[in-house]
């Protein structure tokens, strides 16, 4: 998986983001079928990366993408 994503992120482009995040916090427990409010891994690389400090729960990962794409007058 390091070589993965140390390739991945040798590959990308300089202006390029990349977010990568699990949907569910239950890894722990794979009887939960359900999305949950648990911890899980985010990785945050490029310009991007600045509008993902702070957050605490996988419920604000839509928003912070949603306003680096603003701000880059994507949509």
């Amino acid at each position: 998986l390091n070589h993965f994503f140390e390739g991945l992120l040798n590959s990308i482009h300089s202006s390029s983001s990349l977010v990568i995040c699990s949907d569910h916090g239950n890894i722990e427990d794979i009887a939960v079928a359900t999305h949950t409010k648990n911890q899980v891994p985010l990785l945050v690389w490029g310009s991007a990366a600045p509008f993902f400090t702070g957050i605490t729960a996988i419920d604000q990962v839509e928003e912070a993408v949603h306003n680096f794409l603003i701000q880059k007058n994507i949509v």
